[in-house]
């Protein structure tokens, strides 16, 4: 039951997908482009930044920007090191995003510096932009402007430095445990990247942007084929089976809980039943029908503390594995051990004091008789 229960939380909450950002409003087109008509570095940052500025040209789209996770925070790809880091902090790691465009799109406001420009192509100086967690952490008590970072995660090994610092968003994965505001942005054509996601929040109507998403698109390239989507249809197409399996899994455990109720309960009256000439002889001695209860009662509660013991270590190894892995945190998986655990505790007690309360309303005389 409880790792029904713990699957059911992690379903639950892939189903509801938090981005980090404010998606309303917002599409989002995958824009892959062929090696072989875009063979090098400048010819794609080339086509990146016309979809860019054609974008920004049309009536219905509202802001746009061109962007690609490079690395994540949880592996060695977000290594950075920090030329003024004097914290011996051991070895600093960061999600890594290429952009293109203001971030305001994504409401990612420009909190210090400048947003990157259409100069900072793959022939200029390498800058960044960083979070505001990631310049409280490395740079505390100053700004972070004109500081150097090298991306040696991604493979770089020339210093990039910094020229603006933006808000913070949550960053990473949406179904992974370990997600973070720390964060540092590339130009989008400072790396040698061949696909982007093109983010478009859009004014009016919604058919009318994605129409002239695909019109620059074919105004440019017309091979190029990039579906246009909502947030809302891409959580529904990613979430189809999390639905699912939280649907399912409700059921399940539903079941389960009927089973674990009808069961203990059964086997608790039977146990009581045959207790009831002792039951009977007890209250024909003086015992009241608060200590038969209490008796009894204390009798289940030490079998099930037993059961509690050797089981607790066994539900903590398993939200801990569950929290290494999976948007779930140890203090979640250690509560829903908790509530799982009075959960049954009920049923279990529930199940001594129905019973018990039957018994004792049987009159001693005719509980004496009874076999």
């Amino acid at each position: 039951m409880f790792f029904g229960t713990l699957s059911a939380i992690v379903a639950y909450r892939v189903v509801n997908i938090d981005y980090g950002y404010d998606t309303r409003n917002l599409l989002r087109a995958a824009l892959l482009l062929p090696a072989d008509r875009y063979p090098t570095q400048a010819a794609r940052g080339r086509l990146f930044q016309s979809v860019f500025e054609r974008l920004a040209e049309r009536a219905e789209v509202e802001g746009a920007v061109l962007r690609l996770t490079l690395a994540d925070i949880e592996s060695a790809r977000g290594d950075v090191e920090i030329a003024s880091d004097e914290l011996g902090r051991g070895q600093p790691r960061t999600h890594v995003i290429g952009a293109l465009g203001p971030l305001t799109p994504l409401g990612i406001e420009l909190a210090g510096g400048r947003f990157f420009a259409a100069g900072d192509d793959e022939s200029a100086a390498k800058v960044a932009l960083v979070s505001r967690a990631m310049a409280e952490l490395y740079w505390p008590g100053r700004s972070p402007l004109g500081e150097q970072l090298t991306l040696t995660g991604i493979g770089e090994s020339e210093p990039r430095t910094v020229v603006g610092v933006v808000g913070d968003v949550v960053l990473g994965s949406p179904a992974r445990r370990r997600r973070s505001t720390i964060g540092a942005y590339v130009p989008l054509r400072q790396t040698d990247a061949s696909a982007a996601a093109v983010e478009l929040r859009h004014r009016g109507s919604e058919q009318a942007a994605r129409a002239a998403y695909h019109e620059t698109l074919t105004a440019l390239d017309p091979l190029l084929v990039s579906e246009v989507t909502s947030f809302e249809e891409t959580l529904q197409q990613t979430t189809a089976l999390a639905t699912a399996v939280t649907r399912l899994l409700a059921v399940c455990l539903a079941f389960a809980l009927l089973l674990a109720v009808s069961g203990t309960y059964g086997l608790m009256a039977l146990s009581i039943g045959r207790r009831t000439r002792e039951l009977g002889v007890r209250r024909a001695l003086g015992a009241s029908d608060g200590r038969i209860l209490a008796m009894l009662l204390g009798q289940g509660a030490r079998q099930l503390g037993i059961g509690a013991l050797i089981a607790l270590p066994l539900l903590l190894a398993i939200g801990w594995v569950f929290s290494l892995a999976l948007p779930i945190s140890f203090s979640l998986s250690v509560a829903t051990a908790l509530a799982v655990s009075a959960a049954i505790a009920l049923v279990v007690m529930a199940a001594t004091w129905l019973p018990t309360r039957r018994a004792i309303a049987i009159p001693p005389r005719d509980a004496l008789w009874r076999e």
